[in-house]
């Protein structure tokens, strides 16, 4: 069922001013989550909520930029162009033929140039769970989560030589809203990153009363670490060389890293988290997800692109290795970055090669980007967050510790202008 329409501006460029029209609720949300199109191709922003047929401003250009849909069958057989006259016309179509499981999809201006493809992730691609297993990561975050936190803090920081609230040290983090150089959705990411801190544990005055019942964050102060050969030189007295031995073997077997897009690798996604049912407890996905019908494995793919707000951003990290027809993805670390605080939000492997190592060589390598600090991405990042102390099992813990993560108190900082 559709909810009431809602006055949605269009802002194109120049050459358009700007036009509105009307359109129902969930596509105007739909709308709001692609803001980012905006560089250098196509803005949709929301105007405020008005029921009453919208005046046009005098003067303001009535035409609508126009959209073509371009799809083509995943083994090549049939291709279809769909010219479209607005953004909202765009969306349903793309729904209705990705509803079919068979059609890549692709959407370019009047000028044939295509829109960016990782802007308009949100509409043009299905959501990566179901609607059962989200419900089973709600009621883990929001039921169990908060018991385990309780249950496993004092066993866990004992492992990591803490026997005390007050011998945790503190992380000051800026999450960096409004920096120069921000775009419209830097808004919306740190605040859903607020949010989500929320269930971490904070430095204030005394214990908080919510202590118990939150988790304890691990991070790498990565200021701790000139480079990347000293951060190399604390894992192997840690691990007695063991662990560089094994991402070595890894090499020698022909695994390789490199960022990634997901969405050209839904096979090999789908693949990795159905190949084990239990890791550090048990994959959902594991259990419940379907295989992508129309998912094809790319003989080459395109590269990631750019982000458009070099202090947040969202970027895949994989783990590759060559195969008669292409590259096969076999593990993937997702990291976020929002201001200070660059997050490890998935990594996972394929049971298959998780014994060769490629997660230890893929987790390797992303600090070796992180701590090169030669791409401007990566530039003024202090920590690295990798969920709780107490999250996962015993060996889960153990391996966050053998890579050198630590247990903090979160404090915010505000920022001060210069």
């Amino acid at each position: 069922m559709l909810g009431h329409p809602e006055d949605v501006r269009l802002f194109g460029s120049a050459r358009y001013r700007f036009a509105r029209l009307r359109v129902p609720q969930p596509v105007a949300e739909d709308i709001k989550k692609v803001e980012a199109s905006a560089d250098g191709q196509l803005s949709f922003r929301l105007a405020s909520m008005n029921r009453d047929q919208p005046a046009v401003t005098p003067g303001a250009a009535m035409r609508q930029p126009r959209l073509l849909i371009r799809a083509s069958a995943a083994d090549g057989s049939e291709k279809l162009e769909i010219p479209c006259e607005d953004v909202a016309s765009a969306i349903r179509q793309v729904r209705t033929l990705l509803h079919q499981d068979r059609w890549d999809v692709s959407i370019h201006d009047e000028n044939g140039n295509q829109i960016d493809g990782a802007a308009l992730e949100a509409i043009t691609f299905p959501k990566m769970f179901g609607k059962i297993e989200a419900l089973i990561k709600l009621f883990d975050f929001s039921c169990i989560e908060p018991i385990l936190f309780a249950a496993r803090k004092r066993r866990r920081l004992q492992k990591f030589g803490v026997s005390d609230f007050d011998q945790l040290a503190i992380a000051e983090i800026d999450l960096q809203a409004g920096a120069a150089g921000c775009v419209s959705t830097c808004k919306e990411i740190t605040e859903a990153h607020r949010r989500y801190l929320a269930k971490y544990a904070f430095h204030a005055n005394g214990r908080p009363r919510s202590w118990w019942w939150r988790g304890v964050p691990l991070l790498i102060d990565l200021a701790r670490y000139p480079d990347f050969d000293a951060y190399a030189d604390h894992l192997r007295k840690h691990s007695k060389g063991a662990a560089m031995r094994q991402i070595r073997k890894a090499r020698r077997l022909g695994f390789y890293c490199k960022p990634f897009d997901r969405r050209y690798h839904r096979l090999d996604l789908y693949d990795i988290e159905t190949s084990k049912r239990f890791r550090s407890g048990p994959v959902p996905a594991a259990f419940l997800r379907r295989k992508p019908a129309r998912a094809v494995r790319p003989s080459t793919a395109p590269e990631p692109s750019p982000a458009p707000c070099l202090r947040h951003w969202y970027v895949d990290m994989g783990v590759f290795v060559t195969e008669t027809g292409g590259e096969r993805l076999v593990g993937y670390l997702f990291l976020k970055r929002v201001g200070e605080i660059a997050r490890v939000t998935a990594i996972m492997g394929h049971g298959d090669h998780l014994a060769e190592g490629i997660i230890k060589l893929l987790f390797v390598e992303t600090m070796m980007w992180l701590l090169d600090r030669r791409d401007p991405q990566v530039r003024g990042i202090r920590y690295l967050h990798y969920g709780a102390s107490e999250h996962g099992n015993a060996g889960l813990a153990i391996w966050k510790e053998r890579f050198q993560f630590e247990p903090f108190l979160f404090r915010y900082r505000e920022t001060v202008a210069i």
